[in-house]
């Protein structure tokens, strides 16, 4: 009998700043944080990465990533030698 693979179910798991950030002249309150993210946990990619990432964000500016749809855009920024580690961080 052939096992088929299961599909991941990814939901948000929402994070309330304490301090608000602007982001793309966007005042952000809370940082919805994938939950793909555990899947890279054995990495070090954990949620508090993640925020404290995006408030490394603050302030900045950032333009679309290529192409956008109509209802979304996507954005991403790198983070080279933080904490000794290369990341990129798409929103």
């Amino acid at each position: 009998m052939m096992s088929e693979k299961q599909e991941e179910i990814i939901y948000d798991c929402p994070y309330p700043l304490k301090e608000l950030l602007i982001i793309n002249d966007c005042i952000i309150k809370e940082v919805n944080i994938s939950s793909h993210v555990k899947k890279h946990e054995e990495h070090g990619i954990t949620k508090e990465l993640v925020v404290s990432l995006v408030k490394s964000l603050n302030e900045g500016y950032f333009p679309p990533d290529g192409p956008q749809p109509k209802d979304k855009r996507f954005f991403k920024a790198y983070f080279i030698n933080y904490n000794e580690k290369n990341y990129k961080l798409v929103w």
